[in-house]
């Protein structure tokens, strides 16, 4: 549950180069702003922009590659804009790490 007014961050540690982060986001009976970030010692690189989303409606789902790590990337529910509700949100967040073979592919020359 987001509060109203508030902000929910889900912080997930990748450590492997190469992995792949799939995600399901979704809320019920009303919208949520939604945004990834990945930190890591050098700074922070938005994955993707906070923005409202209707995930009410139909389930957000995404993908994307970490290249550099170690790093943690931070899946941030933001209601801060709602005075009213607080929102109920269901998310399912899989790391999978390369292959041995992809790996051993990556470092061969």
């Amino acid at each position: 549950i987001v509060p109203l007014r508030g902000e929910l961050n889900v912080p997930i540690h990748v450590v492997t180069s190469g992995s792949v982060v799939d995600y399901t986001i979704q809320s019920k009976d009303f919208d949520i702003a939604f945004g990834i970030v990945a930190e890591r010692e050098e700074g922070e690189t938005v994955v993707k922009e906070t923005s409202r989303q209707d995930s009410h409606r139909s389930a957000i789902k995404g993908r994307f590659l970490v290249g550099s790590v170690p790093c943690a990337i931070i899946f941030t529910f933001d209601n801060e804009y709602s005075w009213f509700r607080e929102k109920k949100i269901t998310y399912k967040i899989k790391v999978t790490p390369p292959s041995f073979e992809n790996i051993y592919r990556g470092r061969r020359t």
